[in-house]
Formats: C-alpha cells, sequence, structure tokens
C-alpha cells in the first residue's frame, strides 16, 4: 500500500525538484520535505494550498484514491499549472524548448510594449503558454516539415487582442470608451 510519503515523493519526481528544492519552493526548513517523505508526515496547512494550487488532487495525496491531478475546475487555483499526467506509468515527461517559450515571452512582452499595456501575471502565463502550444502543434505554420518550430508574431498578436479584450470586459464599466480595435 502506497503511504503519504511515497505520495509526496511522487508530486516532488512530478515536478521536477530534489527534497531541498521542495522545501525552498514551499518556504519550509532545508529538510521539511524530506522529513515528510521519510516520515510520512502531514505537511501543513499552507504547503497542502500551495500544492491544491499547483493542481494536486488533495483526495489523492491524502487517501491515495483517484488521481494525482485534481479535475478541471476542481483545483484550488484551477490555472493547469502542472503539466498532464503521462498516460502511462515510467512515460517521460516532454523537455521544455526553451528557446520557444523565450520567444513566446519576448513576443507577448513587446506586443504588450506597443501597446502601453499590462496583463496580470497569470494573464500573461497564459497567453505564453498558448503561444507556445500552437507552436508546437504546428498550428501557426511554423512547426511542421524540416523547420523547427517557431511561434507566429501572427498568432502572438491575435491571441493577445484577444486577452487584452478579455482584460477590459472584467473592468469596471466606465473605465474606457467601449470601443474595440483590431489586432
Amino acid at each position: 500500500m502506497v503511504q503519504l510519503g511515497d505520495r509526496l515523493k511522487t508530486v516532488r519526481e512530478f515536478l521536477g525538484e530534489t527534497q531541498k528544492t521542495m522545501s525552498r519552493r514551499f518556504h519550509l526548513g532545508e529538510n521539511t520535505w524530506q522529513s515528510y517523505e521519510l516520515n510520512g508526515k502531514l505537511p501543513k496547512g499552507e504547503t497542502l494550498a500551495d500544492l491544491a494550487a499547483l493542481g494536486i488532487d488533495m483526495n489523492w495525496l491524502l487517501t491515495g484514491q483517484g488521481s494525482m491531478r485534481a479535475s478541471p475546475g476542481h483545483s484550488a487555483a484551477g490555472d493547469g499549472a502542472l503539466p498532464p499526467a503521462s498516460p502511462e506509468p515510467g512515460a517521460t515527461r516532454p523537455v521544455l524548448d526553451l528557446a520557444l517559450l523565450s520567444e513566446a515571452v519576448a513576443l507577448v512582452e513587446q506586443g504588450l510594449a506597443d501597446r502601453g499595456r499590462h496583463l496580470s501575471p497569470r494573464g500573461k502565463g497564459n497567453l505564453v503558454a498558448a503561444l507556445y502550444g500552437l507552436a508546437l502543434a504546428g498550428e501557426d505554420g511554423g512547426g511542421s516539415g524540416t523547420h523547427p518550430p517557431r511561434v507566429s508574431p501572427s498568432a502572438a498578436a491575435h491571441l493577445l487582442w484577444l486577452a487584452l479584450q478579455m482584460d477590459d470586459s472584467v473592468r469596471a464599466v466606465g473605465e474606457g470608451d467601449g470601443t474595440v480595435g483590431s489586432p
């Protein structure tokens, strides 16, 4: 039977962290995460809340029942911070393409600067993730054939426009003239 400490180790490995980096990540004492894993000690409430915000299902963590990942709309944050669970045990997670990710971040930052606008960190992150995913899937026309995937500036402009419209729609009525421009 899998114990709490084993499930905490699974979470740590899923996140690609060491015991020390998990302790730092959750602002714990240097060897606290190690004691969680070795002794099956229950993490403090703040740590559990942070894990839930990352999409870890608390029922699974505490009881071992269900899936490690919270179902959509079920996690505390609901922001999909963790990559999808691997379909097979032992399957490797894809490696992050840092150059592609940097390209997506740069296009978002430049687009915001050009427009003199800001997005929340979550909004920016969602936008970067969407652009990165499109580039990897080849939906922008840059990831097919023998060429490496690239983030499409056109896709970036359109998604940025959409993100800004959504951001504007949640602002209080009367904070603008109500006009919507094209990308």
